[in-house]
């Protein structure tokens, strides 16, 4: 049952009812205001009640909570089903605000409720002193009764006339102070009315928003396999499955204490306190009346007196509960036996518990003087440490304000503070520029450190790459003593490589490579003689020249599968790197995201600590786990590259064991024999130039590295096919057999390969998805970037560089598609002639091979690059992080502080009453408490969406791995 609002009898319809459904359709209202009088009037039942509340149905099941109406069955789960449909339907369009707003709403309610009590109370005592005056009015007879002296038949009537004549001046102060007071009741009445109206509009936004936001994050509810849909026969509701107990548990709405009874009942002057009066009794004698009235007045004084007495009982009690506030009461009924008897203890009590109040607000007073005199010192002593660190880059910054033990100290402490800050947070985002432009810097600076450094790092490679080449040098000198064989000379090449000793310089680096280049061209020379004379020697030979032809057309063959293996290779390499570029470019612009919603959060406003607390967790995660993944895939990678390297190394003993019956068997031709070992110590030679090169490369790419080997490999055992040319039809072909089957397991290990990059592909285009939804939309990140500059200025720098690597790379591929074509070239060349062209393009395959290795080079320069970004950022981010947790924790300690004073501020000054002081401190107090649990299940509701979001994505991805399956992966690029 609802109450009605005063405007209901003067045609206005302002009911509260009314108001929500009008105000659900979204239209705002502009009700003219009607008469005072009328609002007065309409107010009466009310004041006469004391504005007080209705009692509200309630719940047998839970009488903690009222429900609205008795025909609803909480136990029916299709009828409450039925409900929350309904209402998810019905808000689907209502509008959701934002936390700033939410927060202005709600303050905006608070204070207007204050003003609303405030004017409740204010029309209630009115209302009692008009009362008043209009009984003391009707004391004295109307106008309308006074008589015609001149009429003796009235003689008695116009006597009276007289008196009342002679009493004019009463009447007439009577009648205005009676006007007066009706005056400001109706002042009253109409401000209260417009304050009402006013709370009407941002509590039907925040009711609105309230149902708008549970409608949008509403999950349904929750099934379980083993139970039939519910428990206990509760259906799902917006927050849990067991809240239909307590669906009005979510969002306390703010209370609503206007008294809706109808407000329009007819004033009966008979019921009055001077109604029973007849003509006759009001003819009395005034001071029997007064008499009467003073009683009267003071027996309500006496029950004022102890209302206020018990209000500021509650009031200390609640300031202190030890201290000892009791009152004894003067009857056992509360009351007095007669009228004034126990006014002067009242009186007596009030002052006493104003003097104790006094005191606890004294106590109160230097508890917080105290507090805020240690709190300003922490602040002081944090500020001045802050001022240290930032002393040498901003010299400029001032002093920390001087300690005063005041609020307005703490206040000063606190500004200093977040000013500090600022600048830390100003040095840390140059740090990050100057982190992300350091490359750009050392490739343009060809005499800084870190290419110094890099230099370095080649140099050691180079003499570690020569002293394992004396080490197998001198192990084959042994090798050859052993079997009685002498040892070739190559005294000279062990003195053009130097001092294994040499210290690093640019001149000595500079020989170094020179002296690389020269040994290379000198080894393809010696290596087209070496054919030539095997050539002129193989038609030397007449007697062997149709097996030996025979050979040749196999090796032939193999050659041809041997290049065209290699050009597969190179594709695989090419569509290898890109894909890793990709990866790298996918890795920057989450690198960027991660800068853009760092300072984002970093220039947020206090109220949006906890939305920033999140999408910082949320970012993280998503790295951790980016980075997870990546870890994951490197160590995949590098078993792969061990196992590939042991099945190497034994292939690699298996051709060494070749090798020595081969050399065993070749009796036939001594001289032929001599030059074939002779090339056969030259091969050895360029395997180990090809090893230093490899070394030269160590830190690239795990599965590039992989194949690469594989294929020197298979290089190694056709030049030791080609050195066994002696050997029997048969050997050979026991030869090719097992070289097909290594082959066909190195095609089978390239595959699992390129399936492990796909795989790696797809882990990275989800978690690219997961970041844009966590970051946004690429829209919401142009903005963002677009209101800081320097975020742009840092983007267009990495952006450049990104163009500069893209045309890099795009130089590379069309220096690779070159390559293929000259590859192609030469097979066709190659064709007719093959016998003729086999130095040649012998010699192509290593120029090809050499520039791969450079390419690859190139690239192992922009990984590291890219892994030294990413440590710096690592360590930004965690100083950022550590100094937001310091500053949150002091932020949550003030917060603390502040609502443990709230209690102990006193409640107003002295012109205030006591009754309005107490109820405006203990609704302050209540409005704090709600606001601060809506706050906390807020963000409760807000975590648990999260989670709930995270598993759910978790779940995804686990569903798409397993329907990928072992199979290749359709993320993977084709080969052409």
């Amino acid at each position: 049952m609802r109450k009605s609002r005063p405007s209901q009898d003067s045609g206005y319809h302002y009911d509260d009812g009314s108001v929500k459904e009008r105000g659900a359709a979204g239209r705002r209202y502009d009700v003219q205001a009607p008469d005072a009088s009328t609002v007065l009037q309409g107010y009466r039942p009310d004041i006469s009640k004391g504005f007080e509340e209705p009692q509200p149905l309630y719940n047998p099941g839970n009488a903690a909570h009222p429900q609205s109406s008795m025909l609803l069955n909480i136990n029916d789960p299709i009828q409450v089903h039925l409900l929350v449909e309904t209402a998810l339907w019905d808000a689907k369009e209502y509008e959701i605000l934002s936390p700033e707003e939410v927060e202005d709403l709600k303050k905006q309610c608070q204070s207007l409720t204050q003003r609303i009590q405030t004017a409740r109370q204010n029309l209630a005592v009115h209302s009692k002193y008009r009362d008043a005056t209009l009984s003391m009015s009707k004391l004295y007879p109307d106008k309308k009764r006074s008589v015609d002296l001149n009429d003796s038949s009235k003689q008695k009537r116009g006597n009276l006339g007289n008196r009342k004549r002679g009493n004019s001046d009463e009447v007439r102060e009577a009648e205005l102070e009676r006007a007066a007071s009706e005056k400001r009741c109706e002042d009253l009445a109409a401000e209260l009315w417009s304050l009402e109206k006013r709370l009407i509009e941002p509590e039907h936004r925040l009711l609105k928003h309230t149902a708008g936001i549970l409608q949008m994050t509403h999950k349904g509810p929750k099934t379980n396999l083993g139970e039939d849909g519910h428990r206990g026969g509760i259906p799902g509701s917006p927050e849990s499955m067991y809240t239909y107990h307590n669906a009005r548990n979510s969002l306390e709405v703010i209370e609503d204490e206007f008294d809706e009874r109808s407000f329009y009942r007819q004033l009966d002057p008979l019921n009055s306190p001077f109604g029973a009066f007849g003509v006759n009794q009001a003819l009395e004698a005034p001071s029997t009346e007064k008499s009467k009235e003073h009683m009267q007045l003071i027996s309500t004084t006496e029950q004022r007196l102890e209302d206020l007495n018990s209000a500021l009982r509650e009031v200390i009690i609640k300031v202190n509960p030890d201290h000892d506030a009791s009152h004894t009461p003067t009857n056992a009924e509360g009351k007095s036996a007669q009228p004034g008897e126990s006014l002067q203890d009242h009186l007596d009590h009030l002052q006493q518990s104003i003097a104790t109040l006094d005191l606890e607000h004294g106590a109160a007073k230097r508890k917080t003087d105290e507090f805020n005199a240690a709190t300003e010192g922490t602040l002081e002593e944090l500020n001045r440490r802050i001022k240290g660190l930032l002393s040498p880059t901003h010299p400029e910054l001032p002093e920390p304000p001087a300690i005063t033990g005041h609020q307005t100290g703490v206040r000063e402490q606190l500004h200093y503070f977040q000013d500090t800050i600022a600048s830390v947070e100003e040095e840390l985002t140059k740090a990050a520029a100057i982190a992300a432009n350091s490359l750009v810097k050392k490739s343009k600076s060809g005499e800084s450190d870190q290419m110094e450094a890099v230099l370095m790092g080649l140099w050691d490679i180079i003499q570690s790459g020569e002293e394992e080449i004396r080490k197998q040098k001198q192990e084959r000198k042994q090798h050859r003593a052993a079997n009685g064989r002498g040892a070739p000379d190559d005294s000279d090449t062990a003195s053009e490589m130097g001092d294994p000793n040499e210290p690093f310089t640019l001149q000595s680096f500079s020989a170094k490579v020179q002296w690389l280049y020269s040994s290379a061209t000198k080894l393809k020379e010696h290596k087209k003689v070496l054919q030539r004379q095997i050539k002129q020697q193989r038609e030397l030979n007449n007697k062997s020249d149709a097996q030996k032809d025979a050979e040749l057309v196999i090796k032939q063959e193999e050659l041809d599968k041997t290049t065209d293996l290699l050009e597969r290779t190179e594709r695989n390499a090419i569509d290898l790197q890109e894909q890793l570029s990709n990866i790298m470019a996918e890795l920057t612009k989450a690198r960027e995201a991660g800068k853009m919603v760092t300072e984002a959060q970093a220039k947020g406003s206090v109220s949006l600590q906890e939305v920033q607390e999140q999408l910082s967790q949320a970012r993280r995660l998503h790295e951790e786990e980016l980075t997870n993944s990546h870890r994951e895939a490197s160590e995949r990678i590098s078993s792969l590259m061990d196992a590939h390297r042991q099945s190497q190394e034994k292939l690699e003993v298996a051709t060494r064991d070749a090798q020595e019956r081969i050399a065993g068997l070749a009796t036939t031709n001594r001289n032929l024999e001599d030059q074939l070992a002779s090339a056969n110590s030259k091969i050895g030679e360029l395997e180990l130039q090809l090893q230093e090169l490899k070394d030269n490369h160590g830190i690239s790419s795990a599965d590039v590295t992989s194949k690469l080997s594989g294929h020197e490999a298979r290089i190694a055992e056709l030049s030791t096919a080609v050195a066994a040319a002696a050997t029997t039809r048969v050997a050979h072909e026991n030869s090719l057999r097992e070289k097909d089957r290594l082959l066909a397991e190195k095609d089978k290990e390239v595959e699992e390969i390129s399936m492990k990059v796909a795989e790696l592909q797809t882990e990275v285009v989800i978690a690219r998805a997961e970041l844009d939804g966590a970051y946004g939309s690429r829209a919401q990140r142009a903005a963002e970037v677009a209101s800081n500059p320097a975020i742009q200025r840092e983007i267009d720098a990495m952006t450049n560089k990104n163009k500069a690597l893209q045309e890099q790379m795009d130089a590379l591929h069309h220096k690779n598609f070159m390559l293929q074509g000259e590859i192609a070239e030469l097979q066709a060349a190659r064709s007719p002639a093959p016998a003729a062209n086999n130095a040649e393009v012998e010699a192509k395959l290593k120029e090809l091979k050499k520039e791969l290795e450079e390419t690859i080079g190139e690239y192992e320069v922009m990984t590291k690059a890219s892994i030294e970004w990413e440590k710096e950022r690592e360590k930004l981010e965690g100083e950022i992080d550590k100094l937001r947790d310091e500053r949150e924790n002091l932020e949550s300690q003030l917060s603390d502080e502040r609502v443990r004073m709230l209690g102990m501020k006193s409640p107003g000054d002295g012109s205030m009453t006591p009754g309005l002081a107490s109820t405006s401190m203990t609704v302050l107090r209540n409005e704090f408490k709600k606001m601060m649990r809506d706050t906390r299940a807020e963000g409760l509701r807000a975590l648990r969406a999260e989670q709930t979001e995270r598993r759910r994505l978790e779940d995804e991805l686990r569903a798409m791995k397993k329907v990928q399956g072992p199979g290749r992966s359709t993320l993977s690029p084709k080969v052409s």
